[in-house]
């Protein structure tokens, strides 16, 4: 999408990189992206670092309250990892935002009451969904996410009387 608002076409593309060459090899076949197309690429990798932010500071708010949200919010930007790969062109950026996401509708389902879990529980899938498409390594963090939060949802319906959470 990216490359395409850019105005670039299939015919700017270059070609995969091939990992049995190097730098200059790749770079002198056409394997290696232009740098404008390079730029433009690593844009929504950046928005998507800022959207987990915004995701990250939302569930530091919720669990831990205002301070905790300011000082998680602040460690997420300036990490070190997040910094490098938050701007690359690569699928970090949106793996991040949406894992972030999920968890923080994850607990937004959980304190959910009065017949709105149902949406919380649905917005979480949604973001589960796209963290898996960002990367499939998503898995490890969106699946516990969501066994917890079930689990925990049918323990508290329980015991409060069929009160129902989802």
């Amino acid at each position: 999408l990216a490359w395409h608002l850019a105005g670039f076409t299939l015919a700017d593309l270059n070609e995969q990189w091939d990992w049995g060459g190097d730098w200059d090899y790749n770079h002198a076949t056409g394997h290696a992206p232009s740098a404008a197309l390079l730029q433009d690429s690593r844009w929504p990798s950046a928005l998507f670092l800022i959207v987990g932010m915004l995701a990250v500071y939302g569930l530091a708010g919720l669990t831990g309250g205002r301070a905790a949200a300011w000082v998680a919010a602040i460690l997420y930007a300036l990490h070190p990892a997040l910094l490098l790969n938050g701007r690359r062109a690569m699928m970090e950026g949106s793996l991040i935002a949406f894992t972030a996401l999920a968890a923080l509708l994850a607990v937004c389902w959980l304190r959910g009451r009065g017949g709105r879990a149902w949406l919380w529980a649905g917005l979480f899938g949604l973001c589960a969904g796209l963290a898996l498409a960002s990367k499939h390594t998503a898995l490890l963090a969106v699946v516990p996410l969501g066994a917890a939060a079930l689990v925990w949802a049918l323990a508290t319906e329980r015991k409060q009387g069929g009160r129902a959470l989802l």
